[in-house]
């Protein structure tokens, strides 16, 4: 079974298991503390002594202050936030791109509305004839970011049928470098990636020795997953309350245009390492 068909399993069945438990009638907390990605650039980044910043976190942002709730954002890898949630440390996690283990033998999770749609795309050397499809990179090295969403799309495809290699980066700027030295031939990622790390920088200057570009990826099929706040299906309240204030003042938006609209930092909310 596929990853997107696995996952959208268990989403039916933490929805089914969050109707079946008891009703949560305890009203959502006053303090909330909220697991990030540290170092995830445009959409999350916690420097030490420095307030979180970051594309999603200025959403999350809004979300604290609609919702009057005080903030403390905990930065972490995902694997060890998404441990601290299930052992009740934490009272959500906000999932980029990566693959969440949405059932458990012991705590079912759920997830809120998106923040904002990520858009697939090929980060390529300039051509005039770039590639937009996994067939136009036959035989050639894609690169993606290990454990996301990407990286489990490729993983799942029939290698045989589109004769393709992939390489796992745990950090997508190390994908670019190889990029740039020919290691690789493209990196699939997302658009806002490419528009913040690549496009206002030499390396997209046209008629550059190392110009990169991005095409819009065809007939890439992700998990809707990214970009939502996780959190246990059993504080209904608190994902009732998520869900409301994400249909409310969050708009529907690719997380590339986030990228327009005037950069706020995080200001009145509390951080925790």
């Amino acid at each position: 079974m596929s990853l997107v068909k696995r996952i959208g399993l268990l989403l039916v069945l933490g929805c089914l298991s969050n109707s079946l438990l008891a009703k949560d009638d305890r009203p959502e907390p006053s303090q909330l503390y909220i697991g990030i990605t540290h170092n995830r650039l445009p959409y999350s980044l916690h420097a030490e002594k420095q307030a979180p910043t970051g594309l999603v976190v200025q959403q999350l942002t809004k979300i604290c202050k609609q919702m009057n709730a005080q903030c403390h954002f905990v930065a972490a890898r995902f694997n060890k936030l998404q441990q601290e949630l299930q052992t009740f440390q934490l009272n959500a996690v906000l999932v980029l791109d990566d693959v969440p283990l949405m059932d458990t033998s012991t705590v079912t999770l759920t997830l809120s509305p998106p923040l904002c749609d990520i858009t697939p795309v090929f980060i390529q050397r300039y051509h005039t004839q770039p590639g937009k499809q996994l067939k136009h990179f036959e035989n050639r090295i894609i690169g993606v970011l290990e454990n996301s969403v990407f990286h489990h799309f490729i993983a799942d495809l029939d290698q045989e049928r589109f004769k393709l290699k992939f390489k796992l980066y745990p950090i997508l700027e190390s994908g670019i470098m190889d990029l740039i030295t020919q290691r690789i031939d493209a990196l699939l990622t997302d658009a806002a990636f490419y528009q913040e790390r690549v496009a206002s920088t030499v390396l997209a200057k046209p008629g550059s020795d190392h110009q990169l570009i991005a095409t819009q990826a065809q007939h890439i099929e992700l998990p809707n997953t990214s970009m939502r706040l996780m959190t246990r299906a059993k504080d209904q309240a608190l994902s009732a309350a998520f869900k409301k204030t994400i249909a409310t003042i969050i708009p529907s938006q690719t997380c590339e245009s986030l990228l327009a609209q005037p950069a706020s930092r995080p200001n009145t909310l509390g951080t925790s390492n």
